[in-house]
């Protein structure tokens, strides 16, 4: 029903946000030619070549080739390389353009945007989008420019929308499986989770948490529960493996519920070669295939779950959704936010209740005249 609903097309604000997009790639290309790269910024081999050129070390890929990814062109802007940082940003603003801005309009029908939703494609069993990838476009905090935030208001429906998403819904998942108390106490009082996990991790009270240790908190928590040691939480957080050795050990014994539930579940899933979700669906991992995975099945799985539980009774109350990304719902014609995370709320809370009782699952709702304008 998503489907066949689609989302307005705005040509006219699109049009608009295009050329925002192409003269900001036009600027950005005449800073890398201004800094003496005069090849294809697209070919990779071209790139690697003047890098490694004019002094950069670049490591190798698994078929002996130099390498330009994302994870080598932060770490070179992390340093300080000004190219890189301002490579990194054209192919962003780039792949946005090749992704969305130009080929949209070819995509809609009679002004609509009828996007294909992949139900069973994920191994997490989160809904995909294609044709376009509607989860692909920018989320605000991750776009220098806002044209991720632009893009999303050219998309829109008769009245506006409605949009509700959930508060924290995977570490809540976890908090309920794991019964770390750090984060049930939290969730219970409303408080800050990172802050609380920073004040846990640091030994210092909540008050004396700074804006790094919070973040470097958040950063942790989703890291591990994802699979991450010393060495990803190395590159995530920008610091030397020694220091990173440092904060796993005392995220380990600050969180000891959660990190000793993460361990006693890859240990048996090691032995099981499957994981599974509050439902019951599972995961069956090859012989040969590492299970480390298996955990974001879990936590992220069971949170696909509420939200198709959730998706169900919107559709049921009659709000007519439109789009499921992530963790909000936008649904037709504005005035049912606040209904709509009521809907939300109750659903996530009564889908699991043996399992993640322990918590809540608020969602904030409000409405507007496009997506954009609430994301």
């Amino acid at each position: 029903k998503m489907e066949e609903r689609g989302v307005i097309l705005d040509t006219v604000r699109l049009a608009k946000v295009t050329g925002q997009a192409e003269a900001a790639v036009s600027l950005l290309q005449s800073d890398l030619v201004g800094m003496g790269f005069e090849g294809n910024l697209g070919s990779s081999k071209q790139l690697a070549a003047w890098l490694h050129e004019n002094g950069r070390d670049l490591p190798l890929t698994p078929k002996g080739n130099p390498s330009t990814d994302k994870q080598t062109l932060s770490a070179l802007a992390d340093s300080g390389d000004l190219f890189a940082g301002k490579l990194l940003e054209w192919r962003k603003m780039m792949k946005l353009i090749q992704a969305f801005l130009r080929p949209l309009p070819g995509l809609s029908v009679g002004g609509k945007i009828h996007a294909n939703i992949n139900s069973s494609r994920t191994v997490t069993g989160r809904f995909s989008y294609s044709s376009p990838n509607l989860q692909q476009i920018p989320k605000p905090k991750e776009d220098k420019y806002s044209l991720g935030k632009e893009l999303r208001k050219c998309l829109t429906h008769v009245g506006g929308v409605s949009v509700a998403d959930y508060s924290q819904v995977e570490l809540r998942v976890a908090a309920a499986l794991s019964g770390e108390p750090v984060l049930l106490e939290a969730f219970a009082s409303g408080s800050d989770p990172h802050k609380e996990t920073a004040a846990a991790v640091f030994k210092v009270s909540p008050d004396a948490v700074t804006k790094e240790m919070r973040h470097l908190a958040k950063t942790v928590n989703f890291g591990i529960l994802f699979g991450a040691g010393p060495k990803r939480l190395s590159i995530e957080l920008k610091i030397p493996m020694d220091e990173a050795r440092k904060v796993y050990r005392d995220y380990k014994l600050g969180m000891a519920g959660l990190s000793e539930w993460c361990d006693r579940s890859w240990a048996e899933m090691e032995i099981s070669h499957t994981s599974q979700t509050a439902s019951g669906r599972r995961r069956i991992f090859g012989a040969d295939e590492s299970t480390r995975p298996g955990l974001s099945v879990v936590i992220q799985g069971t949170a696909a779950e509420l939200m198709r539980k959730a998706l169900i009774q919107v559709e049921e109350a009659e709000l007519e959704p439109i789009l499921s990304v992530h963790d909000e719902i936008v649904t037709k014609g504005r005035g049912k936010g606040g209904q709509l995370a009521e809907v939300m709320k109750e659903a996530a809370e009564s889908a699991f209740p043996d399992v993640l009782g322990a918590v809540e699952f608020p969602a904030d709702g409000e409405d507007g005249d496009s997506w954009g304008e609430l994301a």
